[in-house]
């Protein structure tokens, strides 16, 4: 995937290396991995983006939690449920519940509107 990594260099040199916009990026460039079936460069993402995110946001932050549900059901997907189970500040029954949840359609997580995107599904 090299425009993905190059454009992760270039964000890293503009805002550094543990911005939360870099979080978001290993966390994208993880979801095409994962699309193209490549679940090992989609897990080293994924664990990139929680290293980023519990340094910038903490690990309480909801953000943070995207980051875990995104490790869970990668495992899950792959067969793994015992350990999507052992995610650390996780628990299958808060799966469960998400999955249950109109965040989450069609086994996929719905990514959130962006600020002006949310602005216009407001407007009448």
């Amino acid at each position: 995937m090299p425009d993905g990594g190059k454009s992760l260099e270039i964000r890293r040199k503009t805002i550094g290396p543990d911005h939360p916009q870099i979080a978001f990026s290993h966390e994208l460039i993880g979801e095409l991995h994962e699309a193209q079936g490549n679940r090992d460069a989609a897990f080293a993402s994924y664990q990139e983006a929680l290293r980023v995110r519990e340094k910038a946001l903490g690990a309480d932050n909801p953000r943070t939690g995207d980051v875990l549900l995104s490790i869970g059901l990668l495992k899950l997907r792959g067969g793994k449920l015992v350990e999507s189970r052992k995610l650390p500040g996780t628990r299958a029954a808060d799966l469960r519940e998400v999955a249950r949840s109109d965040a989450f359609k069609n086994g996929r997580r719905q990514k959130e509107p962006r600020a002006g995107e949310r602005d216009a599904q407001l407007s009448p």
